[in-house]
């Protein structure tokens, strides 16, 4: 087995979010298992309170002294290589721990700091594309950060922080495991920002606080099923649909959403697409429903601004209702 190979493979894989699966321990996950268990040739260095397992062009922390006590840092690099892994039981027990420093070398971190009861926080940078279930038992952990590279949460991550108040969880997580907020006693809150994420079976369990997500969302669906409080964060910007004219969504009809339909209009005709606009805007730009957003479209908004803009007190839908109907 060439556990180098076995690295690049997983790592790329990950990144498109196929092999990522659900799973409580990842021992069975090779990114992240003992060197020992390879046939890889490496060199074992401890250096101040860090042990590492040293290969030919990269490093993992195998290891740390667990009297270590208070902040640390991982140095980004050892003997001359990134230091590119935190092995599973890196941290284990290392009770006097209360801040970690993660480098950006750093790509994946297995179940590496179990039972440090003391963290109080960890910085996760957006380099790690893998996380394991690293923080069980991690009871005086009061926050943690979710980089944009991880897709999945596997099962048990969170389990037994006991001090977690919050969570946020980016629109790049598709997936959240079992019990992975399992023991979280002070939750109060969990904001899901993808409204399409898949929720596993007793992410939270005897949890009391508020679920918050998008309306129409799994979150609202995952909190009604299992009986949680929720509270929307509106409609999903990209599923939100923009008032015929309004283009710049000010709640307004004028002279700008009349410029933004010719500015789009210019980029159709040009380039065959729009690099500007969303699709939401463009058709809030075809005003009189031809399917397609044009001169034609500016001139009904034009003529509609003059008219609210002095007098008028029609509505823009029954403005386009009386002037459509008359051609």
């Amino acid at each position: 087995m060439n556990f180098k190979k076995i690295i690049s493979a997983v790592l790329a894989v990950c990144l498109v979010g196929t092999i990522c699966t659900n799973f409580k321990n990842t021992s069975d996950f090779p990114i992240i298992a003992n060197a020992e268990e390879t046939e890889e040739e490496y060199t074992q260095v401890t250096e101040g309170i860090f042990k590492f397992d040293v290969y030919n062009d990269y490093a993992a922390v195998s290891g740390c002294d667990t009297n270590a006590e208070g902040e640390i840092t991982i140095p980004a690099e050892i003997n001359g290589v990134p230091v590119k892994y935190i092995f599973d039981e890196a941290f284990k027990d290392c009770k006097g721990l209360t801040s970690v420093n993660v480098p950006d070398s750093i790509e994946a971190i297995g179940y590496a700091f179990w039972y440090c009861t003391s963290l109080t926080s960890i910085n996760i940078p957006d380099s790690v594309v893998f996380l394991g279930d690293a923080f069980f038992g991690c009871s005086s952990l009061t926050s943690i950060n979710i980089p944009k590279n991880i897709t999945r949460i596997v099962a048990g991550t969170f389990d037994g922080c006991s001090s977690l108040t919050s969570v946020d969880i980016p629109d790049n997580v598709t997936f959240i495991g079992m019990y992975t907020f399992h023991g979280c006693n002070s939750l109060e809150k969990v904001t899901v920002f993808n409204p399409d994420c898949e929720f596993d079976v007793d992410v939270l369990t005897d949890y009391d606080g508020i679920i918050y997500g998008y309306e129409n969302s799994t979150a609202q669906a995952y909190a009604e099923k299992y009986g949680y409080k929720f509270e929307s964060l509106g409609i999903y910007e990209e599923q939100k649909e923009l008032p015929v004219g309004d283009i710049n969504d000010d709640n307004t009809i004028d002279s700008s959403d009349a410029s933004d339909v010719l500015a789009i209009y210019s980029e159709l005709s040009t380039k065959g697409k729009s690099e500007k606009f969303t699709a939401q805007q463009i058709k809030a730009a075809d005003v009189n429903g031809d399917k397609q957003a044009n001169s034609t479209d500016a001139s009904t908004i034009l003529q509609y601004y003059a008219l609210s803009s002095t007098s008028g007190t029609e509505t823009f839908e029954e403005f386009l209702e009386r002037t459509l109907n008359n051609k």
